[in-house]
């Protein structure tokens, strides 16, 4: 049984209220991550940063929230790199990944992602060398990044405040500054992250193994 007596006894003598709640947190989500999707596309394009025309800003609705650079762009027309919005890894709502309600692994992130095969380097040895570029970058460390719990990403953490989210509703707005300040620390380590890019192509790394 993968829940005690005493919870499943509470659900079931509270159904009405668990059912009536699920369609609330809907809503809730709806309002609140379609906000958050206009709040990033907004700062995206307010950036300055010469944003690849192949981009998403649809978290909610598509479950698809990326952007990139010119810069990153192959010539295939490949994305080399590129940012995104994530969850996880805990299996909850986007509500509680947003406001952080269900453990310390419930959270948003902004993760800088790469595609190995553009970068011409096998998982294993991307994996190494992403290890090694970001353990002596300082810069990142400073402004709060972390690798991701695989090892692909590199990210920034953050969550909403629920008192906040639940004294605005649903005229949401200070309560995104969480949100926006990881935006600017993203827009401030984006020359970082271009210098990375340059150190993981092989032409750039004396180990192609």
């Amino acid at each position: 049984m993968k829940y005690n007596k005493e919870i499943s006894a509470q659900v079931i003598n509270n159904i009405s209220l668990v059912e009536s709640s699920k369609k609330v947190i809907e809503d809730v989500e709806d309002t609140l991550f379609k906000k958050l999707d206009e709040i990033i596309e907004c700062r995206v394009e307010e950036s300055g940063l010469a944003i690849d025309e192949d981009k998403c800003f649809s978290f909610y609705d598509e479950e698809d929230l990326y952007f990139s650079v010119a810069d990153w762009v192959s010539k295939d027309k490949e994305q080399v790199a590129w940012y995104v919005l994530a969850e996880g890894p805990d299996e909850c709502g986007y509500l509680t990944h947003a406001l952080g309600e269900f453990s310390s692994g419930s959270m948003l992130r902004l993760q800088f992602a790469m595609n190995n095969k553009e970068l011409g380097i096998n998982k294993t040895a991307y994996k190494r060398r992403l290890h090694k570029s970001f353990s002596e970058n300082k810069a990142l460390h400073d402004l709060g990044f972390v690798l991701c719990d695989e090892g692909m990403r590199i990210e920034l953490q953050f969550n909403l405040d629920k008192d906040k989210v639940a004294e605005e509703y649903p005229e949401l707005d200070s309560c995104f500054a969480p949100l926006k300040n990881s935006l600017d620390t993203l827009f401030e380590a984006h020359p970082h992250f271009l210098e990375l890019v340059d150190k993981m192509k092989p032409a750039n790394n004396a180990a192609t193994a």
